[in-house]
């Protein structure tokens, strides 16, 4: 495999125009354009407040992990191909997609040398280009990664490290740095492959140059992290933390189930380790070969977790990239023809699969990604994004024009002439409606309500509000998937309620302002605690008098904390009986419930949130249960659940 660098050096600039030169350079830019995104116009439903509280915490040199805790990295406002447009930083934004979707592209066409079958060589470029990158930039970030992987391997392999060598190692070291402090699931990737490339390194060079990779690697890491405004010394902070709100996902957003697509997934990984296998018993052995496996392994678990955790669209983070990676494990020309044959016709069922559930099962899922307008849908993506690029001004000034239309609608001058500039925070999202408003955002670490799904995540925002306290919060009281609103960051909203007072409501939105309370009070009392199974009603009318938390410890059994691990947690549901016998039905979030929230009374709109502030009546709870069905899910779980109610003083 000739070096990167050797591609461009055969070139001489006067045969750029020679035919296979210009079909190359044809090639390179019809990827390029594929690849390029422009992000999206404000807005401020869920997605594009919590891109723009990405791009305000880069803007201000907020530090990751620290001041702010989600599942993407300093980078990762660049990084999302749909980040909500912000004034300041469209110029930045741009460069970012131009230079990755060059960068991706060169990878690409580099890669397509590697495939010796003309067949093969067509389906690699015309899938990518036609179906998996059309969607989501996800795969071509992971195909790139695993691309700079198998260069570095390269390189590695050869008996002594020239200087060219190694200054082409230490700028694939780069790229995977810049990818891998955009979303987490990159920086967990780049972990495992140092890890490899060292191991690969010991036993071909010494531990003297696996050393140096390792010194070179983390120098240049520290270096970029600096230039991006953050602190070294909060790097393992950074890990922890991101770590914990990416280990909560599992369990907190799984959501719809299509068991079609998950047997597809399940017959992909099972061709993928054949494939492998029949490679590493029939080929002489190469550490250097099973750990790029691994790599390859790695990329399709962490693919598979994007995919199907929260189903729908996202299979469209899995499929294509599978079905792509796939042309990365190449034939050795002296495997015998049989095994040539098998793993050809493994290579073509991992794309047939791949590509029915792409295109086939979302049309029957009334996803709007078909194949009936596969090359309809690519050809109007190249023609805007050429017209986008040669006109960059006007996608500005379409995007800025939305940005004042919105600044108009959502403006709140009482709550500006209330607040000025000091510090505020806004519950539960609309981070955007901050920005609209050119409010002093001081936000609570984990920054949108339904992401602090663990009981250390509520703790690091609990913390925050004991220790440093914005004075004014806005809320407009929301949920996702059905959940109970003040279960989603619980130990927040129990300081809301009980350290702020309300002080006008704007728009739907309610300002409140931070109150010194005294710290005095006695501790809270138990007012029940039990065991209860799933589907037991338990009766709490003789309580509901008075304010109270509902604390629910729900245990994992092995083979729970297994399925967790390998796929999600399927759907717990808790069911509240009200007056005249209604029952209300709402998403659990098992770990969200460990510390406490506030139960009963009911408080479940903005109008219900007024009227404890108000101190009017609200809905009493009178029974409840947990319902985990169907009942095979129950084995995932403890036979008994541990059921807290105590006090809530205000």
């Amino acid at each position: 495999m000739p070096s990167i660098s050797s591609y461009f050096y055969k070139i001489p600039f006067g045969r750029l125009f020679h035919e296979q030169n210009f079909v190359s350079f044809c090639i390179i830019t019809i990827i390029f354009l594929t690849l390029l995104h422009f992000g999206q116009p404000t807005d401020i439903t869920l997605d594009p407040s919590w891109t723009a509280g990405l791009g305000y915490a880069f803007e201000h040199n907020f530090q990751a992990g620290v001041d702010y805790v989600f599942t993407f990295a300093p980078l990762g406002y660049y990084q999302h191909y749909l980040s909500s447009y912000l004034p300041n930083l469209f110029d930045l934004f741009m460069i970012w997609q131009v230079l990755t979707a060059f960068i991706i592209a060169l990878l690409i066409f580099i890669s397509l040398r590697w495939i010796t079958n003309p067949t093969d060589k067509f389906l690699y470029l015309v899938l990518f280009l036609v179906v998996a990158s059309n969607w989501h930039i996800e795969p071509s970030y992971f195909i790139a990664l695993n691309i700079l992987f198998i260069f570095a391997v390269h390189l590695l392999e050869k008996p002594t490290i020239t200087w060219k060598a190694a200054i082409e190692l230490i700028s694939i070291s780069l790229l995977i740095i810049l990818i891998s402090l955009g979303k987490f699931a990159f920086f967990v990737w780049m972990g495992a492959a140092i890890v490899g490339l060292t191991i690969i390194t010991t036993w071909l060079h010494g531990w003297r140059a696996a050393s140096m990779l390792l010194f070179i690697h983390g120098l240049l890491f520290i270096i970029v992290w600096s230039l991006l405004g953050q602190n070294v010394a909060n790097i393992p902070t950074f890990v922890i933390n991101t770590l914990e709100i990416t280990r909560g996902y599992s369990e907190a957003m799984s959501i719809q189930y299509f068991p079609t697509q998950l047997l597809y997934a399940a017959i992909t990984f099972g061709c993928f380790i054949l494939l492998m296998g029949l490679s590493l018993f029939t080929l002489p052995f190469k550490l250097s070969r099973v750990i790029t496996f691994v790599m390859i392994l790695l990329t399709l678990f962490l693919v598979w977790k994007g995919a199907f955790v929260r189903q729908g669209l996202h299979i469209l983070i899995f499929f294509p990239t599978a079905f792509i990676i796939v042309f990365l494990i190449g034939y050795e020309t002296t495997t015998h023809q049989i095994i040539l044959f098998i793993q050809r016709v493994l290579r073509y069922i991992i794309i047939g699969f791949g590509l029915y559930a792409t295109l086939v099962i979302p049309n029957i899922l009334e996803i709007p990604y078909t194949a009936s307008d596969l090359l309809g849908g690519w050809n109007r993506r190249i023609v805007g994004n050429t017209l986008n690029l040669f006109n960059l001004s006007r996608v500005e000034q379409g995007y800025a024009a939305h940005w004042e239309k919105l600044k108009q609608q959502y403006d709140l001058p009482k709550i500006r002439a209330v607040i000025g500039q000091s510090p505020v925070d806004i519950f539960s999202w609309g981070q955007t409606i901050i920005f609209l408003n050119g409010f002093n955002w001081h936000p609570r670490p984990v920054f949108q309500s339904y992401t602090v799904y663990t009981k250390k995540l509520m703790k690091i925002n609990e913390q925050f509000f004991l220790t440093r306290p914005p004075e004014f919060v806005i809320v407009k009281l929301q949920a996702v998937d059905f959940q109970l609103p003040l279960s989603n960051d619980a130990d927040s909203y129990k300081i809301l309620l009980r350290d702020y007072e309300p002080v006008l409501e704007e728009k739907s939105f309610l300002l409140l302002k931070h109150q010194v309370k005294k710290s005095d009070n006695p501790p809270a009392s138990i007012l029940l605690q039990q065991q209860i199974k799933e589907g037991e009603w338990l009766e709490v009318k003789h309580l509901n008098q008075q304010p109270f938390l509902l604390t629910l410890e729900m245990k994992k059994s092995w083979l729970g904390k297994a399925y967790v691990a390998l796929y999600r947690l399927p759907e717990v549901y808790l069911e509240t009986q009200i007056a005249d016998d209604k029952i209300l039905k709402h998403r659990l979030i098992p770990q969200m419930a460990e510390t406490g929230f506030l139960y009963n009374p009911l408080i479940l709109t903005q109008a219900d949130l007024n009227s404890w502030y108000a101190h009017r009546p609200l809905p009493p709870v009178q029974a409840l249960r947990l319902v985990i069905q169907p009942a095979w899910i129950q084995r995932l779980f403890t036979p008994t659940f541990d059921v807290t109610l105590t006090e809530f003083k205000k």
